[in-house]
């Protein structure tokens, strides 16, 4: 292991009992990577990995996730010097449109929708994932760099794109998607989501719309439809478990979509996921 680094909402942001421990592990090997993986989990912290290599690359082609380790992150193990190389090595794109337009790609998962409570939970999620997601690359589009979620909210409050109201649905929503990602599976009135909903689409700018599909046949087949490997994928299995009400019959297929960054793993280098 060359360096661990914990960011996220115990340094900055909303945190609550729900809140995830982040820790980005950089090796400049595969050889114990994984034991140092297995290490932290043990620990509770919600674990990225990858290469020394993977992440020079990510930092020289804008990575915000990197820019949001390097600004808010705190080394708790390992060498500061590869923390500082990658900060020095970072440099912002010209534009975010195309990682903005995949994000809202994903958002057609809207469309085929189990009718249940575990799908309504699976709204929740990505709604204001993809909230943050896209106003953290328009924001930083401007040259303007906010992470924390609250810090978010309040910088789409300055610009006029959320009132006072929709900033308390989309703390409650925060809470509930850091439940759900714990497996806690609060029930959640339509009413809630359909307002969510509408935040989201003041903030995105997109003309979607959610569509309950309970055929079996049509659910299971969505996975098929998509890129091997892709996130939009894998948010197409977390689609098939809420079918199923995360019963036993998808422990296996539950337990590979809790863990998106090793399943979605590409690019430079080998996460040795």
């Amino acid at each position: 292991m060359k360096i661990a680094i914990e960011y996220g909402s115990r340094h900055n942001g909303i945190i609550s009992r729900y809140s995830d421990r982040d820790l980005l592990l950089i090796h400049n090997g595969c050889k114990n990577s994984s034991e140092e993986r297995i290490k932290f989990q043990l620990l509770g912290y919600d674990v990225t990995v990858m290469s020394e290599k993977k992440a020079i690359h990510l930092a020289k082609s804008g990575s915000l996730f990197l820019k949001h380790v390097i600004t808010e992150g705190k080394i708790i193990n390992g060498e500061a010097s590869i923390y500082n190389n990658v900060n020095s090595e970072w440099r912002p794109k010209k534009d975010y449109q195309d990682e903005i337009d995949s994000n809202i790609d994903i958002l057609d998962l809207l469309q085929t929708l189990p009718e249940n409570k575990f799908s309504l939970l699976f709204v929740n999620d990505l709604l204001i994932t993809s909230i943050r997601n896209i106003a953290i690359r328009k924001f930083a589009a401007d040259g303007v760099y906010v992470f924390a979620w609250e810090e978010i909210f309040k910088q789409l409050y300055s610009v006029g794109r959320i009132n006072m109201n929709d900033i308390k649905i989309l703390l409650f929503s925060r809470k509930l998607k850091n439940a759900y990602r714990n497996r806690m599976y609060y029930s959640v009135h339509f009413e809630f989501i359909y307002k969510l909903f509408e935040i989201a689409k003041k903030i995105i700018n997109f003309n979607g719309k959610i569509n309950f599909c309970n055929r079996k046949s049509i659910v299971l087949g969505l996975p098929d439809k998509l890129p091997e490997r892709s996130y939009k994928q894998l948010r197409a299995y977390e689609i098939v478990c809420s079918f199923y009400q995360y019963n036993s019959d998808v422990r296996n297929l539950a337990s590979m979509v809790s863990k998106p960054s090793y399943f979605s793993s590409g690019g430079i280098g080998n996460d040795c996921g």
